[in-house]
């Protein structure tokens, strides 16, 4: 089940990048 973990990658990295983005945090 190596896709989960990709899938799992493609969707939260974004989602945690844009977090900070949305925080004000420096990236």
């Amino acid at each position: 089940e190596h896709w989960r973990l990709w899938m799992l990658k493609k969707h939260m990295l974004p989602y945690l990048y844009w977090n900070k983005m949305l925080n004000g945090e420096e990236v």
